[in-house]
């Protein structure tokens, strides 16, 4: 019974010292909304957790609906670990998960590992809070890659796949609301706006 209490109390302190953000988005395509986003950051002290969880539902010639799972920790900073899914029609597409070691990062993407040798201070999860100030790559952590970014002539950033030009994310900040919108274009889909929404959306769950 003491075990129990004081376990009661170490969660308790716990939440009331963590403070979480959460901000939504509704995704449009072809000037149709096609699904939501929800981005949530957990902050206590010098560990901050970042989850993104999106639904986005297209037609191409066929229905796809696509779910993204994200998580990023860091320490002071720094990314500790990471972990990423894509499910497409239910159906797992791709997984991968990062994890930080003494001298690198041992990243597993559907059980093939690869290492990474520089730290990690900006993630895609990350970006839905902080601006990328004086960033020059960003971690990508469904693609287990960094990627560059560049902040264009109005203000906002643009993260191109090294290995697809034609797979360019861009990011739109306000200084009164952090990230505003992402435009996400990808080859032979359509473009993918995402418009930060200051209601909550509910979830189907």
């Amino acid at each position: 019974m003491k075990v129990i209490s004081i376990l009661f109390f170490v969660c308790l302190s716990w939440t009331i010292q963590a403070q979480t953000y959460v901000r939504n988005f509704e995704a449009i395509a072809s000037d149709n909304q096609v699904g939501k986003v929800k981005a949530t950051k957990i902050s206590d002290g010098n560990i901050i957790q970042y989850q993104v969880r999106s639904e986005i539902s297209i037609h191409v010639l066929f229905a796809v609906n696509i779910t993204y799972k994200a998580q990023a920790s860091y320490n002071e900073g720094v990314l500790m670990s990471s972990s990423a899914s894509i499910f497409i029609n239910g159906h797992l597409h791709n997984s991968v998960v990062t994890e930080k070691a003494d001298s690198c990062y041992t990243i597993v993407e559907n059980e093939h590992t690869t290492k990474l040798y520089e730290e990690i201070k900006f993630s895609s999860a990350k970006l839905y809070f902080a601006k990328p100030v004086d960033q020059a790559e960003v971690y990508s952590e469904s693609e287990g890659i960094m990627k560059p970014i560049v902040k264009t002539a109005d203000g906002k950033y643009t993260v191109k796949d090294p290995e697809n030009s034609d797979n360019i994310t861009v990011y739109g900040y306000s200084s009164e609301q952090g990230l505003n919108d992402i435009v996400i274009s990808r080859i032979h889909l359509p473009d993918v706006k995402m418009k930060h929404v200051r209601e909550v959306i509910p979830d189907e769950e």
